[in-house]
């Protein structure tokens, strides 16, 4: 807990790095982050289940307003007009590619 670290994030060909604090560790069940630009948090619990296959349990929310520059952006429709399947969406394929790990 408390440890920082960087962000990777792109959208087509727009990349860019946002800051992280992880809130909650508890490996290797547990994991949560806030992202310092978006004031979003990011978690997710990995359960066993029976068949050896893991169950994701994932979600977002957002712990306080984003930062001016963050907002602006996100109302310039650079990322696109449906935010809230870009976001469903990165966190479907980060879930996929944790679950792809925990499962070698």
């Amino acid at each position: 807990m408390g440890a920082r670290f960087t962000g990777g994030n792109r959208h087509g060909r727009i990349r860019w790095s946002t800051h992280c604090r992880v809130t909650e560790c508890e490996p290797p069940h547990r994991f949560t982050f806030v992202v310092t630009e978006s004031r979003t948090a990011w978690g997710w619990i990995l359960e066993p289940a029976g068949d050896g296959a893991t169950t994701v349990v994932a979600w977002r929310e957002k712990v306080g307003e984003a930062a001016l520059p963050v907002r602006l952006l996100q109302r310039s429709g650079i990322l696109g007009r449906d935010r809230e399947t870009l976001m469903r969406d990165g966190l479907e394929r980060s879930l996929d590619r944790v679950k792809e790990i925990v499962e070698q």
